[in-house]
């Protein structure tokens, strides 16, 4: 089954079943789930919370990105926003919250990129974040 998803606000890619990369499979085997002492449910808690996870593999893919001069931009982010997509699909929860804080997160290690390369990855993944959370403000609107 294909889709399209826009990203940057302006490039359109359509999506077909692909493999994922190594490091995203890396990144789904180190899940931590943190129980509540009397046992009332997961926690989503700042230290090991999906959104960590996600914005530690933007961080490497990153710097896969800044490495390799072959990778290009469009086809890297979609590996990227799939993965987003993927969290989102997997569980009802505050979407816009988990994106935001990926997003913020790495709008500081942004911040703090010399890496001309690094900061092009970094900045269409924040762009792509606010935009996805732009279409979903209006989706639920």
């Amino acid at each position: 089954m294909a889709k399209n998803l826009t990203l940057l606000g302006n490039i359109e890619v359509n999506i077909e079943s692909r493999k994922s990369l190594p490091i995203m499979n890396d990144m789904r085997r180190k899940k931590v789930s943190k129980r509540h002492p009397q046992g009332e449910g997961d926690l989503m808690i700042n230290e090991y919370g999906p959104y960590v996870q996600m914005s530690t593999l933007g961080e490497r893919m990153a710097a896969l990105y800044q490495m390799d001069a072959n990778l290009a931009l469009e086809s890297h982010l979609t590996h990227y926003m799939d993965e987003v997509e993927v969290n989102i699909a997997a569980d009802t929860f505050d979407h816009v919250g988990f994106m935001n804080k990926i997003s913020g997160q790495l709008q500081m290690k942004l911040d703090a990129t010399d890496d001309s390369r690094r900061r092009e990855f970094l900045q269409a993944i924040v762009s792509s974040l606010q935009e996805r959370i732009r279409r979903h403000s209006l989706d639920i609107a």
